[in-house]
């Protein structure tokens, strides 16, 4: 076999593959460094999807808790607007309890006014005495009062508040256990009739009750 090339031409070309193969080594270096890259890019983007992770679930669980404080705030707006309608309702139901008693208080006074009159046009000492009797039990709370014998001063305490008796005087030294009798009885409310007629300025015609009633 004969040589065609020239140790000149033969040198070059050993030159050339030389300088590919240098090329060539570096080529892989720059692969491996490219691949060394790589697998920490691949790395970090675990990591990365792991802290995605774990956000996304504090996201979760920040939303979980959103929506119950939401729901907990719903469920307090509904039991405060309860309590708002049910104070209404007792505001309503005072208003409508503070009229009523107005208006019974208008018609007690008004029927008081009406009893009063009645008993000063009233001459029989007996009928005044039967008619204030009968006005002091309408009244509330002098009925039970009248019954209760240990309470005799505080009947006459609350019939003289209610306009019922003026210049109440007692004799007997227990009223409350007897009945008095009816002439004495008479007697003694003419004589407290005439003394009141004689000391009030204008003969009010108020009467002076003698006894209680029970």
């Amino acid at each position: 076999m004969g040589y065609d090339k020239t140790v000149t031409e033969l040198f070059e070309e050993y030159e050339s593959a030389k300088q590919q193969l240098a090329d060539a080594d570096r080529q892989i270096a720059d692969a491996e460094l490219q691949l060394e890259e790589g697998k920490q890019q691949l790395a970090d983007g675990k990591e990365q999807l792991a802290a995605g992770k774990e956000q996304l679930a504090a996201g979760k669980e920040q939303l979980a808790a959103a929506k119950k404080q939401l729901d907990d705030g719903d469920a307090q707006l509904a039991a405060g607007k309860a309590k708002l309608d049910d104070g209404k309702a007792q505001l309503a139901d005072a208003a409508e309890q503070l009229a009523a008693g107005k208006r019974k208080m208008a018609s007690n006074s008004a029927a008081m006014a009406n009893d009063l009159q009645n008993l000063e046009e009233m001459e029989d000492a007996q009928e005044i005495v039967d008619a204030g009797i009968k006005i002091l039990l309408a009244n509330d709370g002098i009925a039970e009062k009248v019954t209760d014998r240990e309470d005799y001063d505080e009947v006459l305490a609350a019939a003289a508040q209610a306009g019922n008796l003026v210049n109440r005087s007692e004799q007997a030294e227990d009223v409350t256990s007897q009945y008095v009798d009816l002439e004495a009885r008479l007697a003694n409310l003419k004589a407290q009739r005439t003394r009141h007629r004689c000391t009030s300025p204008a003969g009010s015609g108020s009467f002076p009750a003698g006894t209680a009633h029970r």
